[in-house]
């Protein structure tokens, strides 16, 4: 599903390819940002750091240590946009703390070929449509 949405935000203008870096533990699934014209970055923490807007889309039983992995490197003005299933903000805030924004959002299965509809849901969801247009780096 990660796919699909990086493609759309591609194709419909939102994100220039080079500005999509992926990290992904298994490599050949983080190998999509490249064939779509982005990068890859070694390791979670890093991406973190180099992000402003990160797409969290990790398996629900990954999401606590992926969670943990990333705090370090996010900051109040980080923009987390997760499409775990199954898992709610409520769980993610504490985590992260609550500096950081946290929205999520659940594509349904049309998004895979890029005619989908989606429920957001979150505090900060009203930020993300501006984020995405004022913010340099989409992750």
């Amino acid at each position: 599903m990660d796919q699909a949405i990086f493609q759309g935000l591609i194709e419909a203008g939102t994100v220039p390819p080079d500005r999509l870096i992926a990290f992904d533990i298994d490599e050949a699934q983080s190998s999509v940002a490249v064939e779509l014209g982005g990068r890859t970055t070694p390791n979670a923490e890093a991406l973190a750091t180099d992000s402003n807007i990160l797409l969290l889309a990790t398996k629900p039983q990954h999401i606590e240590s992926a969670l943990e992995t990333i705090r370090p490197g996010l900051t109040s003005d980080t923009l987390i946009i997760s499409i775990v299933a199954g898992i709610p903000i409520s769980f993610i805030q504490p985590v992260l703390g609550n500096d950081i924004h946290v929205a999520r959002v659940m594509p349904n299965t049309p998004a895979l070929e890029l005619r989908s509809a989606s429920c957001s849901a979150g505090v900060y969801i009203s930020v993300v449509a501006g984020s995405l247009q004022n913010k340099t780096n989409l992750h």
